[in-house]
């Protein structure tokens, strides 16, 4: 944004104007502009508060629109410029006309503006019925009352209106500004680009379709809002169980605020989405681009995460609370706190809580007492586990990890290729037994650390001799005859190296 002053055409952003209240020089009767300090940077004024930035980057591109908010900026203590404050100052300078050839009043009672520029228009407490057509550097305070505004093929607007039940339309239009107030609003805006939407607190529907560069807060209450073939789109829902979808868009970034929130996300590429605190739901399909990125930060409260389909980099954080995740594609999840069921492949993580995770990867329960049903390179983590192993797509083996402290598990191997890394350990940490199961005729053994944090104890589906006669099988292919009292598991392979117990049993 450029602020300009006589004789100084250096350049400022609008939100970021780097000087203090004293070292600015007001506007003057005899001067009329507004000169800005070049001489001092060490101050932040965030002049517009949370409007977006490249809204009035546009909006700046009249000096004279400027100009109209001079006594504003000169009178600011440290505070945000709200679309109040642009109402009121425009309503107050002579640089903005009143009245003109512009302004048209319609037998059925509506109100036509139509080639304006630097033009201001108060329609009162009604309701009210206003069109805005092909102008530039429009004010339009609507009043209270159920409002209905149409906005076509204009540029830089600005739309305030009172806590009545409004209807806005816009298309192809650049450089806008709609302030609905509260209210059950209903905003939909087509084709344009540097939109700023702000509609208060109501239950709001709120759609942005083939637009660029918009920014959406629609308050508290049970909102909807839609973002449709869109890019660079920033929307916060506020607090209120609001539905949010999002399609075939691109650079989207959700804050669905407190309530329990449903979201839906189809086809669409780097996506962020926080949902906040309540039992939300998230559900996306086809996110697509190897290169995209889509997070989901669920919050608090007992939520869902599906992802049907996708490609990219999917990151799935499920906060506090029991969630719910299933993936279908490869994806990276935290659980977080909480007793979570994650079905998902992936570098997985329950987080806190006694949670319950079938899937593939690289998984970790973390701290509780979880059950997990996977192949891959499987952690326990803290607490007493019990996990099934699976065999992998490529018939590889699965590696349990353990260190001291991970608790007491159960690891069922159902006769897969199954590798145990204790490199945390030596041989003189631990003591190792082998029996048969009385109650299930099944042989099985248990590593069990001598200074009592915990034990592995390994269940295999097959009896004795069937895993004997494998043994021998196995063992003759590898050059050596195993005894049956070196058996662990086989087929599986219990494997213990060296002195970090990595030898073969």
């Amino acid at each position: 944004m450029i602020i300009s002053g006589a004789g100084n055409s250096q350049n400022y952003s609008f939100l970021n104007i780097q000087q203090t209240t004293s070292e600015r020089t007001p506007a003057t009767s005899a001067t009329d502009k507004y000169t800005p300090s070049t001489t001092n940077t060490s101050n932040n004024y965030n002049m517009f508060g949370n409007l977006h930035k490249n809204t009035f980057n546009s909006l700046a591109g009249a000096s004279s629109f400027m100009d109209t908010i001079r006594v504003v900026l000169d009178n600011l203590e440290n505070t945000a410029l709200t679309t109040r404050d642009i109402v009121e100052a425009a309503a107050e300078s002579e640089e903005f006309q009143k009245e003109g050839s512009w302004l048209l009043k319609t037998e059925d009672g509506r109100t036509l503006i139509s080639g304006a520029k630097n033009a201001y228009y108060n329609d009162g407490n009604g309701s009210g019925n206003v069109s805005i057509v092909g102008s530039e550097n429009v004010v339009y305070d609507a009043g209270e009352g159920n409002n209905k505004t149409a906005i076509y093929g204009s540029r830089r607007v600005v739309s305030v209106s009172g806590n009545g039940n409004d209807t806005y339309n816009m298309w192809y239009t650049s450089s806008a500004i709609i302030d609905s107030g509260g209210g059950n609003d209903k905003i939909y805006i087509e084709s344009s680009e540097n939109a700023y939407i702000e509609s208060g607190n109501g239950d709001d529907s709120i759609k942005a379709a083939l637009t660029a560069n918009a920014k959406i807060n629609s308050g508290s209450g049970n909102d909807k809002i839609g973002v449709v073939h869109s890019s660079d789109v920033n929307a916060s829902a506020g607090d209120g169980n609001d539905q949010i979808e999002i399609f075939n868009s691109s650079n989207v970034n959700i804050s669905a605020g407190g309530g329990n929130d449903k979201i839906e996300i189809a086809y669409s590429s780097n996506v962020n989405i926080s949902a906040g605190d309540g039992d939300d739901t998230v559900e996306i399909e086809n996110s697509w681009r190897d290169q995209s990125s889509t997070i989901v930060d669920a919050g608090k409260g007992n939520d869902t995460i599906i992802i049907k389909s996708g490609s990219g980099s999917i990151i799935l954080n499920g906060g506090d609370g029991d969630d719910f995740i299933r993936s279908n594609t490869s994806v990276i999840v935290d659980g977080g706190n909480g007793n979570d069921e994650i079905s998902a492949s992936g570098l997985i993580s329950g987080g806190d809580g006694d949670d319950v995770i079938t899937g593939s990867g690289i998984i970790s329960g973390d701290e509780g007492d979880d059950t997990i049903d996977a192949s891959g390179i499987i952690s326990g983590g803290t607490g007493n586990d019990y996990i099934t192993l699976r065999s992998s797509f490529d018939n590889t083996a699965s590696t349990i990890h353990y260190q001291k402290g991970d608790g007491n598990d159960i690891i069922n191997t159902r006769g897969e290729d199954t590798i145990v890394d204790m490199n945390t350990l030596s041989i003189n940490d631990v003591e190792i037994s082998q029996y048969i199961n009385e109650d299930t005729g099944l042989e099985e053994m248990k590593i069990t650390m001598k200074d009592g944090s915990g034990s592995m104890t390994f269940a295999s589906d097959k009896h004795l001799a069937e895993m004997h006669a494998n043994a021998v099988a196995v063992g003759k292919q590898m050059g050596w005859t195993p005894t049956k009292e070196s058996i662990s598991f086989l087929p599986s392979q219990i494997i213990f190296k060296d002195a970090n117990l990595m030898r073969e049993s």
